[in-house]
């Protein structure tokens, strides 16, 4: 079996998160990115981080409030707002599933398992 490597801007992340938790929760995120990169290159998206940087600092006003109007936009019910992502991101994605995986932070497979149990339809 071949090593898995991680890229420079993976790395990065890693070393400057705080870890709020312990060597446990090193091992499970790289176990978790292991698993979403599918033995393929450990990128940023396969990091599964907690934002150690308050949200109101790290994100510029604009962005707040898009974000904090798209936010409250969505349904109360999360399997709808799960639907209305994936729409999104498949709509952004142009219909590449994988993309869309990739801007949602989830493998692939997620996807289609709700495409096959009849969830998102549009942009699919």
């Amino acid at each position: 079996m071949k090593p898995p490597t991680i890229s420079s801007e993976a790395l990065a992340v890693l070393k400057h998160y705080e870890f709020p938790g312990n060597v446990r929760e090193l091992k499970n995120i790289i176990e978790r990115a292991l698993i979403d990169s599918g033995t393929e290159m450990i990128e940023r998206h396969h990091l599964h981080l907690f934002p150690s940087v308050p949200f109101a600092a790290a994100v510029p006003l604009a962005k707040q409030n898009a974000k904090a109007e798209f936010v409250s936009s969505l349904p109360v019910n999360l399997a709808e707002a799960e639907e209305l992502l994936i729409q999104r991101a498949l709509q952004e994605a142009d219909g590449n599933i994988a993309d869309a995986a990739r801007m949602l932070g989830v493998h692939r497979t997620r996807i289609y398992r709700k495409i096959a149990q009849g969830e998102p339809v549009a942009g699919s």
